[in-house]
């Protein structure tokens, strides 16, 4: 099972297209998960008056003061093994990221082609003001991976929490990863998150 998750905080004017983004994809993911951090916009209803064949649900996140990704990303991997502990692969995006139309493809193809902890990356392009497509300046850890446009982060028993490399708008972790993070941060502060 592939789910994405999206963590959002009064984005609802890139909700529909979000949808669209998944809807056309070369891979349609089995879960489009809207995690809804605080939200006081419109999005709750833009997502359920969105005509759509996909699985799109959304949760709420009320806790906390201040929008914070990852616990919002946490927050949707709880729902995720709570409600669909079969999945192989979360992918996360931002509330603002529309997707090609080979996102899941790419992600799923890096994360499910080893039996072990696999995360991978992808990067955004931003439109300029002047009409123009350009890569996001924060990529900065692109020669880093072993390709460019998504690159992939082997997890090991080696590499502490701190070199997992997923400064990104697109990224994606299968269950093993998920996993490894867990026990990661279970033993640097005794909370089972993945994203510290």
């Amino acid at each position: 099972m592939i789910c994405v998750v999206v963590p959002s905080h009064n984005q609802g004017q890139y909700i529909s297209r979000i949808i669209r983004g998944y809807e056309s994809q070369t891979v349609v993911p089995d879960l489009l998960l809207f995690v809804l951090d605080r939200s006081t916009d419109d999005s709750e209803n833009i997502i359920r008056n969105t005509r759509t064949n996909l699985n799109v649900r959304y949760i709420n996140k009320i806790s906390g003061n201040n929008f914070s990704a990852g616990m919002t990303r946490d927050y949707g991997v709880t729902y995720i093994e709570s409600y669909f502990p079969e999945y192989k692969t979360i992918i996360f995006t931002d509330g603002d990221c529309i997707p090609n139309e080979n996102v899941v493809s790419l992600h799923v193809k890096n994360t499910q082609q080893h039996n072990t902890s696999i995360v991978s990356c992808g990067y955004r392009i931003n439109e300029t003001e002047q009409g123009e497509w350009e890569k996001d300046k924060r990529f900065i850890y692109a020669d880093m991976c072993n390709d460019k446009k998504v690159g992939r982060v082997v997890l090991t028993k080696k590499l502490t929490i701190d070199s997992i490399l997923t400064y990104s708008c697109n990224f994606a972790f299968n269950k093993k990863a998920i996993e490894t993070c867990k026990n990661i941060n279970f033993v640097l502060s005794s909370k089972n998150r993945v994203f510290n």
